[in-house]
């Protein structure tokens, strides 16, 4: 027998989804965040990683760091992040935005670790108003708390699964507006060297660290969706629904950054190719 579905009321007073009178305890369940909905999930630790390229250079496991760093250098290639063009190409006017790596050692829930991170970011702090970013249009928003504890509440009265996701470089899928050129230094690679002496970098693809890194993915992501017949929400930009006429398919999808909460009536849920290669954290604890 198929799943009920109750009906999807949108209150706009409350700015949040609420569904027939058997969860109006909502109002009362505890505040949810989606990067503890899963206590299996993978936690950073930064207390005992490196705190600099040369640091994990002189690290016991130094060539497991050289293999993440190499990851994620080969990553910005692929995904069309990051060119290269001369130093004397470079505009007269041009001001050069600083790279950042973080590395991570990521652990399971008994602290073993079971992997390395290497994440290259831009220094944020250092873009410059009008030059790097538009500041009138960086604000993005996620998932309201009331629409994510809405979508457990309906997942914990039905039949419905709730599963936690996330995207592998998640920002990276996403491409710099025509009207954005960053310029930026060339990241080093594992050794120190430069893969292009007297190089420079150019952002051609969205990158973590930048004011705009957010608002780019998040608005790529959204319009992806709606191709795949999502709809958003009024009452939640950051919540979409996909539901059938006779309701075979009844999914929501809430969005938190690179991270996902969908509850749906089927299982295992797979995402639309939109969200490119996700894989699932575990299932969320309702």
């Amino acid at each position: 027998a198929k799943p009920h579905i109750p009906p999807v009321v949108l209150n706009h007073n409350n700015h949040c989804i609420t569904m027939d009178d058997q969860i109006e305890p909502l109002i009362a369940m505890p505040t949810f965040c989606l990067n503890t909905l899963n206590p299996h999930a993978e936690h950073g630790d930064a207390a005992t990683s490196p705190r600099s390229l040369r640091a994990a250079r002189r690290a016991p496991d130094s060539h497991l760091w050289e293999k993440s760093w190499n990851t994620e250098l080969q990553s910005l290639e692929k995904h069309g992040t990051l060119s290269y063009i001369p130093k004397s190409s470079l505009p007269s006017n041009a001001t050069l935005l600083p790279l950042k790596f973080t590395l991570r050692l990521k652990r399971d829930e008994s602290g073993n670790i079971i992997s390395r991170k290497t994440r290259c970011t831009a220094r944020g702090e250092k873009q410059i108003p009008h030059v790097h970013y538009d500041p009138d249009n960086i604000y993005s928003p996620v998932a309201d708390r009331d629409a994510v504890r809405c979508a457990l509440a309906l997942a914990a009265g039905t039949p419905l699964i709730a599963q936690h996701w996330d995207v592998e470089s998640a920002f990276l899928h996403e491409l710099l507006g025509p009207e954005e050129t960053i310029y930026v230094h060339q990241p080093p690679q594992f050794d120190g060297s430069y893969k292009h002496p007297n190089h420079v970098g150019v952002l051609t693809g969205n990158i973590y660290g930048t004011k705009q890194a957010c608002k780019i993915f998040t608005s790529g992501l959204a319009k992806n969706l709606k191709l795949w017949h999502f709809r958003r929400l009024t009452c939640d930009s950051c919540t979409f629904m996909l539901r059938s006429e006779c309701n075979s398919h009844f999914v929501l999808f809430l969005i938190t950054i690179d991270f996902f909460l969908s509850v749906s009536n089927h299982s295992p849920f797979l995402p639309p190719p939109a969200l490119n290669s996700p894989h699932e954290i575990g299932r969320a604890h309702v």
